[in-house]
């Protein structure tokens, strides 16, 4: 890379960081505990990582396409390390962990990744790993913003939200006439849903994770009760 090329990236860089200044304002403070406290789960903390780094850039749908990720993987870790048994027999592990690793959760990864979301909430539930209430909570996430966003339904999106507008015409004589009002449903008015559906992500991408975030460090203690979360 030549040096007029190096130092043009560096101000588009620096001008893309200033773009997202007012959102780094509003979310990191609301995220910093989460971004920093690892869960200590390696198949989750990636996801962790990068749902926080999203909202802290104010990339709401993103964030909330890494959150319904991370529920998913949540139900699936969850349920798989609770039907695995801890071995006390050191001698059945030592010189072998790898591939008793593999023989331990192989199976459980299996059975509980090929359910749907719905079935693994409510055995997450029935295993004690979350609360009713929390399980009837879940399950309208699934249905509100998981099936919604991740699937592109307008219609679950937006269910029946409408949106005030009035269009305009020009005259053959140059002046603007305006035309009738109209209250017309987002699901079926494309050209503001794009619009539409990020400030809908905005207001709840933040609170959807930190639930889901709270989730997960509840059914950690639950799995792990002898481990304690330190932030990094």
């Amino acid at each position: 890379m030549d040096e007029q090329t190096a130092n043009l990236w560096i101000t588009e860089v620096h001008e893309i960081l200033k773009g997202r200044e007012q959102f780094i304002n509003c979310e990191y403070p609301q995220v910093r505990t989460q971004y920093h406290t690892h869960y200590e789960w390696p198949e989750l903390d990636p996801l962790r990582h990068e749902a926080c780094l999203c909202l802290i850039f104010g990339l709401y749908q993103a964030a909330i396409t890494v959150t319904n990720h991370l529920l998913e993987s949540l139900m699936t870790y969850g349920l798989a390390t609770y039907a695995v048994k801890p071995e006390t027999d050191e001698t059945k592990v030592r010189g072998r962990a790898i591939t008793f690793l593999v023989e331990q959760y192989g199976p459980a990864l299996k059975e509980y990744s090929s359910i749907n979301l719905g079935d693994k909430i409510n055995r997450a539930c029935s295993r004690g790993l979350i609360t009713k209430e929390q399980k009837k909570r879940l399950n309208r996430f699934r249905e509100e913003i998981r099936n919604a966003f991740s699937h592109a339904d307008k219609g679950k999106t937006f269910g029946d939200k409408a949106i005030p507008v009035q269009s305009f015409h020009f005259n053959e004589d140059g002046t603007v006439q305006a035309e009738e009002k109209s209250e017309p449903q987002i699901a079926d008015f494309i050209i503001v849903q794009g619009l539409a559906q990020y400030e809908l992500a905005k207001g709840m991408a933040t609170p959807y994770f930190l639930y889901i975030d709270s989730i997960a460090r509840q059914i950690y203690k639950k799995l792990f009760p002898n481990t304690e979360l330190e932030p990094s």
